[in-house]
């Protein structure tokens, strides 16, 4: 599915996750700043004590940005992120307890985005659920549910998290474009929705963490004094696709304005968060045109597994087209006997009857060798060509009938689908290596996609002419996206400025995030200085 990084989705994976975790710790520069002796003001200009602060900043304290007791400024992102998580925790118990259970767990349902990351589905539903009862719904008195809350005083809230239900009640959805990426933890974004608006600071290590220029992220947005957070999950779209997307989700909010005239752009979006997010899905299996000129694609079915893992494995393996395949480190394992190691994803290699007897090569999924994986509630089938995607989907839905639900197609970046697998396995590397002593080079760097083990990475001079000659070539190349025309010629016509822009944006995007991954020096400005697109270096 688009959206949750380039080819495995759209967003951010590990957002949701990472916020909760940090949550629950401190560093311990934190934790001497939280120290009980008396502590400089700087909004005040005298010494206070830290009850005299706790109890006032952000509220009768204009706290300063680098104020390094300010849980909202710009050097405290630790402490942020401890009271976003005792807020979001307690929040979300006042909205349960005003909906009630069963019609909670409706909602949840209701506000759900798959994704293959269970976690991260339940964190953007959860989200919806929370902006949506506590900001948006009235009751019978035409009250929100934070009037109703902030009516009775707050009750459970301290100082800081009740400035943070003041900013946060502002919260709605906004779709950034990421300008800059000056520091791990943040970003120099506008706001595609209101761009008049200018540039501002997004203050948000995983947005910095997973952008390059002209990354385009879907989320909800809370501005704070000195920065926007996003919160949930941030769903990502490809940059050529923002347009479309927004004249589609624009139509049926025009739908939607027929009976609730006032209606604007983003409460609709707040209350359309999954269908936002299904559109982009659409826009991106429906972009047939490889962006990065002769981008190779894998052809996608997702399952979701509805028998026991174990039980669909036999079932496979007994269809006699389905032969599982085992990699160097499982053999090494069988061998030493290594029972405890984690376990692994199963692959099985799918050889149709009238495919022939030669023996597939290995590796990811081929032409010949269509692939499929197993992990706990997950399957997913890869092959080259849809027919033969289509083909293997039948087979599937035909051998496991009743055991998995189909649950989705798509198509997916060669490149990023390696790049993928090399990150995954350098994960469960890393868990073996702390958890169970794993092997020595656990966490090593793998080598570059594409590569045998033993070659060495190329010289990133190697990688940079490459491709320059490549985007010589594009520069050159007639253009689906562009009507036909190439590059050159569309800088040529006024008319076709809006799509090239549009088109240098997604290209400068694509090769940042590459240049990123791999630690690449690598940039097409020069692309920009030829096609008279220099506004967007």
């Amino acid at each position: 599915m688009p959206g949750i990084t380039n080819s495995c989705a759209f967003g951010f994976p590990g957002i949701g996750r990472r916020r909760m975790l940090v949550a629950l710790t401190m560093s311990d520069s934190n934790k001497a700043q939280t120290s009980k002796k008396a502590r400089a003001c700087p909004a005040l200009d005298r010494t206070i004590t830290p009850a005299e602060c706790g109890s006032q900043r952000g509220s009768t304290i204009a706290c300063p940005a680098d104020c390094p007791f300010n849980p909202l400024g710009t050097t405290s992102y630790d402490l942020y992120q401890k009271l976003d998580g005792t807020w979001v925790g307690k929040a979300m118990q006042r909205v349960v307890a005003a909906l009630g259970d069963e019609t909670f767990r409706a909602r949840l349902k209701e506000e759900t985005l798959p994704i293959r990351n269970k976690a991260l589905e339940l964190d953007f539903a959860a989200h919806n659920v929370l902006y949506q009862a506590l900001f948006l719904d009235r009751d019978t008195d035409g009250r929100t549910l934070v009037e109703v809350w902030e009516s009775e005083g707050f009750p459970g809230l301290n100082n800081d998290e009740r400035v943070m239900t003041q900013h946060r009640r502002r919260t709605l959805p906004g779709v950034l474009e990421v300008q800059r990426v000056p520091g791990n933890d943040r970003s120099e974004c506008i706001d595609l929705l209101n761009p008049e608006a200018g540039v501002f600071l997004v203050y948000d290590r995983g947005v910095a963490e997973s952008s390059a220029r002209y990354t385009v992220v879907l989320s909800w947005l809370t501005r704070y004094p000195h920065y926007t957070r996003t919160s949930g999950i941030a769903l990502q779209l490809p940059p050529a696709l923002w347009e479309t997307w927004h004249n589609r989700l624009a139509a049926r909010h025009q739908e939607a304005r027929k009976e609730d005239p006032d209606l604007d752009f983003r409460t609709f979006l707040a209350h359309h968060m999954v269908q936002a997010g299904e559109e982009a899905v659409r826009l991106q299996n429906e972009m047939n045109e490889p962006l990065q000129g002769g981008r190779l694609l894998i052809h996608r079915s997702e399952f979701t597994l509805e028998s026991p893992l174990d039980e669909i494995r036999a079932t496979l393996t007994a269809a006699g087209d389905f032969q599982e395949e085992q990699d160097e480190d499982e053999e090494n394992e069988a061998e030493t006997g290594a029972e405890d190691a984690p376990a692994k994803m199963l692959r099985l290699a799918w050889k149709p009857a009238a495919s022939g007897d030669a023996e597939p090569p290995s590796g990811a999924a081929t032409a010949d060798k269509p692939m499929v994986r197993l992990t706990d509630g997950m399957m997913v089938a890869d092959a080259m060509k849809p027919e033969t995607r289509d083909a293997l989907k039948a087979r599937l839905i035909e051998v496991l009938a009743g055991k998995t639900a189909h649950r989705e197609d798509s198509a997916i970046d060669l490149m990023e689908f390696l790049r993928a697998m090399r990150e995954e396995q350098l994960l469960v590397d890393d868990a073996q290596q702390q958890v169970y002593g794993g092997p020595a080079n656990a966490g090593a760097a793998l080598p570059t996609t594409g590569q045998p083990a033993e070659a060495e990475a190329p010289e990133a001079d190697d990688v940079a002419a490459r491709l320059r000659e490549h985007y010589e070539q594009l520069l050159d190349r007639q253009l689906e996206s562009l009507d036909g025309k190439t590059p050159r010629e569309a800088a040529a016509d006024s008319s076709m400025r809006t799509r090239l822009l549009a088109w240098g944006k997604q290209h400068v995007h694509t090769v940042d995030m590459r240049a990123r991954a791999e630690e690449l020096p690598l940039n097409i400005d020069w692309v920009l200085d030829e096609l008279g697109l220099a506004e967007l270096k």
